[in-house]
């Protein structure tokens, strides 16, 4: 699986900054463990085909400011539009919901 290898890099640099495509799919359960295990991993919810990340709530719960907004657009059945609605519908507090939809991404881009 490639998360285990994703996981095995991880953990020998754990300061190098990894974003996991596409939140693993459709390894997602164990792509937020290994979110959970390291502290650089990060993943996206850019949409498989039509298919947006299965996430909720609870399973993003104290990751939100690893969780960075993603999207094929026009590549996927999936509009940029329902991709933010999705986010929208986990009913984050204001600050990981901003986090999700950019702030995240924007201090990953600003770090040297």
């Amino acid at each position: 699986m490639e998360i285990d290898a994703l996981s095995r890099v991880a953990h020998r640099w754990p300061d190098a900054r990894i974003i996991v495509a596409h939140c693993g799919a459709p390894a997602v359960e164990a792509t937020l463990a290994l979110l959970r295990s390291t502290r650089s991993v990060y993943a996206d919810l850019t949409p498989v085909t039509a298919m947006l990340a299965p996430i909720t709530r609870t399973s993003i719960a104290g990751l939100e400011r690893r969780v960075l907004f993603g999207t094929d657009a026009p590549n996927v059945a999936v509009s940029i539009e329902d991709a933010i609605a999705h986010i929208r519908m986990l009913e984050l507090a204001p600050g990981d919901e901003a986090a999700v939809l950019g702030s995240t991404a924007e201090q990953l881009l600003a770090r040297n």
